[in-house]
């Protein structure tokens, strides 16, 4: 199994820890950081669509890496869907909400998906020629 999955674990084990940071994280900032919601001028509802796709995304993030880990194809299909749509949002998210896209969450956000999509590609490269 250590030689079967060892890139798909990796990435299921990034994918986990990505959506729980990123969600606890969000949810500390939006908690803690009234400074920064009272600077945002934009529509309330705007800012709540935004927190529930996020929500969304980081769970089915969650949810989709214990697919990987089982190392279904589809669901390794799924998870770089989420991991582009995730960085897609959190892109919108940063320009919708503070007006600039070049900040460090969202270069971190793309710097982590691109690692995890490369192993997630390598894992499934590796399961066609095992």
């Amino acid at each position: 199994m250590k030689n079967r999955c060892s890139f798909l674990c990796i990435a299921s084990a990034l994918m986990f820890l990505f959506g729980l940071i990123r969600g606890i994280g969000g949810f500390l900032e939006l908690i803690d950081n009234n400074t920064f919601l009272a600077a945002i001028n934009q529509n309330q509802v705007l800012i709540v669509s935004a927190v529930l796709v996020s929500i969304l995304l980081t769970s089915a993030i969650l949810i989709s890496s214990i697919g990987v880990f089982e190392q279904s194809k589809r669901d390794v299909l799924n998870a770089i869907a989420l991991i582009i749509l995730f960085v897609i949002n959190s892109l919108v998210n940063a320009y919708l909400l503070a007006g600039n896209i070049k900040n460090s969450e969202t270069t971190i956000n793309a710097i982590v998906a691109t690692i995890i999509i490369a192993l997630l590609l390598l894992g499934v490269r590796r399961q066609r020629t095992a």
